[in-house]
């Protein structure tokens, strides 16, 4: 019960729209080396797939965009994804919430060097989990794409849309 109800939780504080609510450059993504990225993904053990499958499609994601993963290290910003998944027997699915952020990890905690969260939530199998978690992430990377000037040369023309 309480895992329900903390899913419960995370959707209503995680709902924010996904790509074109936060459009137009953001300062706190500008980075000074932008063509590498790094990356937190991790997923619930009772998500209905495993962790490689999100870890590619965030990998894939950032590759079409010409941009290199890399582990997150501290005081350096990175793209954290998260994504939670709780079995409902009744409906033959899983409710879902994926959180797919910009942070900047300090040892007193991270930090969001802007207000913008791309939150995927809802309910269904694991093909649809992945989909909706790889549009946020899609919304996120051309947000960080667009607020590096640097790359959208190189990176412009191979977008995902």
């Amino acid at each position: 019960m309480r895992r329900i109800i903390f899913v419960c939780l995370m959707l209503v504080l995680t709902r924010v729209g996904i790509s074109d609510a936060f459009a137009e450059v953001q300062d706190g993504l500008a980075k000074s080396a932008p063509e590498s990225l790094g990356l937190f993904v991790t997923a619930d053990a009772s998500c209905p797939f495993p962790l490689q499958e999100l870890e590619e499609l965030v990998s894939a994601g950032m590759l079409d965009l010409q941009l290199q993963p890399k582990p997150f290290v501290a005081q350096e910003l990175y793209l954290k994804v998260i994504v939670s998944c709780l079995n409902n027997e009744l409906g033959g699915g899983y409710l879902y919430n994926g959180q797919v952020d910009f942070v900047i990890a300090q040892a007193d905690g991270v930090l969001r060097p802007w207000q913008g969260i791309y939150g995927a939530f809802g309910f269904g199998s694991a093909d649809r989990i992945l989909q909706v978690v790889g549009e946020a992430i899609r919304g996120g990377l051309r947000d960080y794409v667009d607020s590096n000037p640097d790359l959208g040369s190189t990176a412009g023309s191979s977008g995902s849309q």
